[in-house]
């Protein structure tokens, strides 16, 4: 049984570590992509409690929520990322403060825009953001194959 869940653990974190691997490349891209200007619409903080099994007891996460304007071609567009990876995920309230602070409800801002797609961020080539992908994946699977282990040592 733990076998078969270390397995699955292994194939999904290596899976989530090779998707975020483009992620540091495309923050990078991001620094050539257009820009225009836009505004802050929304600017706060949003948290969430989750229990654990493992002794931690309630884990409280904060999360920078940041909405903002744009025009590209005429049309009005809204989006709420900061950075390419996962930068709106924070689970200090300091550090979700930080990043709120930084972007106040009327700023007026610039926003990068790919105009292959439909991602914008305020912050091109925030590479820090974008590694947090792998370094969850990895995480997810070193563990998945260290239950692989366990479970073949005492199996």
């Amino acid at each position: 049984m733990f076998t078969l869940f270390g397995l699955v653990l292994t194939t999904i974190g290596i899976a989530i570590a090779l998707r975020g691997w483009s992620a540091p490349n495309e923050a990078k891209r991001s620094l050539q992509w257009p820009s225009v200007d836009g505004v802050i619409r929304t600017s706060g903080i949003e948290s969430s409690e989750s229990r654990t099994d493992d002794g931690l007891g309630t884990v409280r996460k904060f999360t920078p929520a940041v909405t903002y304007t744009f025009r590209v071609g005429g049309a009005e567009r809204r989006r709420t990322q900061i950075a390419i990876g996962m930068s709106n995920l924070s689970g200090e309230l300091a550090e979700a403060e930080r990043v709120v602070t930084r972007y106040p409800v009327g700023k007026h801002v610039r926003v990068y825009f790919d105009p292959a797609s439909r991602m914008a961020v305020l912050e091109p080539g925030n590479t820090k953001s974008a590694n947090t992908i792998v370094g969850i994946g990895l995480g997810i699977a070193i563990t998945g194959g260290l239950l692989v282990l366990i479970s073949h040592k005492l199996g």
